[in-house]
């Protein structure tokens, strides 16, 4: 537990999707509200490496699927001032039927844990936050976005290409994903209540109490290219449901003898509720957003956990915060 605390002090969040990219394909980069072109580099996993174009080497940066769509979806020149009722349409949005497992497999695993990945990027240490779903007739979940409800999920007759089937066979537990990608086989171990997978730890991630209300301030962001690239989003709760939210994007580009930036920035209210790993909020305008959250840290005299987690995103409690210098 120590150990992800320190590690979450150096956050680069990163939301967990699994890659439906080729190199070399040519599509669209959200960015702080907006999308802009760009191409494919490289793919890794659940992590696409991609190129702006008119932009050096020095924007390159690793994304997931939800930040990418193919060109000519949308009309990308127009910035959002608001977070969308849905994502434009991409790979991410395709069904699969959930793979058989083998006759006789074990599964056993009921809940959600909370791991962190670690890797090197540019020479810089990044973190992947995690939320894994399992379920004890063996399906599982890594990272989903926009809420999480295990009865729904178990009786699901599609998969998402972040969901597949599990088996444990000894020491080794063998994840096999719906979209045909090839099975992921990790070492696995039980310890108490957390579970090893691919020696890292995952600990419990705890859901919250349906229409559970909270006064609190939360912060989180993300920054790519040793900060060429960052955003940080706000969210303020109140006890009588309502919130607010506000984010801010900044971009940075230097040559020779020159530096270019550009920023943006946006807010909007409404209201929100929570329910297990679902945080839906409602805006003004009518435009409903759920986002897959839960609970992470210690928690303070009013219930507040130091961290939610939001797709992908660890938000910090600014209170605590503050109170902890």
């Amino acid at each position: 537990m120590k150990t992800l605390r320190l590690l979450l002090v150096m956050w680069l969040s990163v939301v967990a999707a699994m890659a439906a990219w080729k190199t070399g394909d040519k599509l669209e980069i959200k960015w702080s509200g907006q999308w802009y072109p760009g191409v494919v580099l490289e793919v890794d996993g659940p992590k696409t490496k991609i190129r702006y174009d008119g932009y050096s080497a020095a924007w390159d940066e690793w994304v997931t699927d939800e930040r990418l769509r193919a060109i000519g979806t949308k009309d990308a020149a127009v910035a959002a001032t608001a977070e969308p009722a849905k994502t434009p349409a991409t790979k991410a949005d395709a069904t699969y039927a959930w793979p058989e497992r083998p006759a006789g497999a074990k599964a056993g695993l009921q809940g959600a844990w909370f791991r962190v990945e670690t890797f090197y990027w540019s020479g810089r240490l990044s973190l992947n936050n995690q939320g894994w779903f399992f379920t004890k007739d063996g399906r599982f979940s890594k990272a989903p976005t926009g809420g999480f409800d295990f009865k729904a999920f178990a009786a699901a007759d599609q998969a998402k290409k972040t969901d597949g089937v599990y088996w444990i066979t000894g020491d080794k537990i063998t994840l096999q994903w719906a979209d045909g990608s090839k099975a992921s086989e990790y070492d696995f171990e039980r310890k108490g209540d957390e579970i090893v997978l691919g020696g890292l730890g995952a600990v419990p991630a705890k859901g919250f109490k349906r229409g559970w209300r909270l006064d609190g301030e939360y912060e989180g962001g993300a920054s790519f290219g040793g900060g060429a690239v960052a955003n940080s989003n706000t969210l303020v709760f109140r006890k009588d449901g309502t919130f607010a939210r506000s984010s801010i994007g900044s971009i940075r580009s230097a040559g020779e003898g020159t530096t270019v930036s550009a920023g943006s920035q946006s807010e909007a209210a409404g209201a929100y509720e929570f329910d297990g790993y679902t945080l839906t909020l409602t805006y003004a305008d009518g435009t409903v957003k759920a986002h897959t959250v839960f609970a992470f840290s210690d928690e303070d005299g009013e219930g507040r956990p130091e961290y939610i987690y939001r797709d992908g995103t660890m938000m910090r409690n600014q209170e605590l915060k503050r109170a902890a210098k």
